[in-house]
């Protein structure tokens, strides 16, 4: 058990008081402070670089596509003879985008 005496001088006491007060409001304003800035100047810095990676990946995307479009109009497979099997298909056939997003038979 704490003897009385003790107890009551740690009452007693309030020599640290308005230095832990005072160390608290500063730190609470610190950390106030702190996201504030995450909440305001963080978001600006990472839309910048957002938008400068979706620039550059529109750009890739769009050439791409481009050379999607183009692989499959440019040429036409030549199949060779064979001796014990028929080609395939029908090499003047071609396969196009239609509107729909289907593919359909060119004749």
């Amino acid at each position: 058990m704490i003897p009385n005496r003790i107890v009551t001088r740690f009452q007693d006491d309030n020599r640290a008081v308005a230095p832990l007060i005072g160390f608290i409001f500063l730190f609470g304003f610190l950390v106030i402070a702190f996201i504030g800035y995450q909440a305001q100047v963080v978001p600006q810095q990472n839309a910048e670089t957002e938008f400068e990676h979706f620039e550059e990946n529109r750009y890739e995307l769009i050439e791409l596509k481009n050379a999607i479009m183009d692989a499959g109009s440019s040429s036409r497979a030549q199949y060779p003879n064979r001796s014990t099997r028929d080609n395939l298909s029908d090499t003047n056939s071609c396969t196009e985008w239609s509107t729909s997003g289907r593919t359909s038979p060119d004749k």
